[in-house]
């Protein structure tokens, strides 16, 4: 799977009060492991947390004053290079079991 990266800068889409709702464009599709890395990075503040950011179609939206725009946007970029590094160890894992697999069927011959 390709890394998933953020596209460009936030923008504003929605505004309720002193509050904005923020999209910010990612590449790729996610796949549900990079999802669940994304949501659950282990790291987060009360204000910024992954479970308050909805992912969609190459997007990643969020709500928050315009003040806090740039936090937001580095905690995103630390959870998706969270979410790519959890996949890419899967992949990794993988690709091991898969050698291993391969070199006892060559074995059995």
């Amino acid at each position: 799977m390709e890394p998933i990266k953020r596209t460009g800068p936030p923008r504003a889409v929605a505004t309720r009060g002193k509050e904005f709702t923020w999209s910010v464009p990612l590449s790729g599709a996610y796949s549900s492991t990079w999802i669940s890395a994304f949501q659950d990075p282990g790291q987060w503040t009360t204000l910024v947390h992954p479970r308050q950011a909805q992912l969609g179609q190459g997007e990643v939206r969020f709500t928050c004053e315009d003040h806090r725009v740039e936090e937001w946007v580095t905690a995103i970029d630390r959870w998706i290079e969270t979410g790519n590094a959890v996949v890419a160890h899967e992949e990794e894992e993988a690709k091991k079991r898969h050698a291993i697999e391969e070199s006892r069927r060559r074995d059995e011959l």
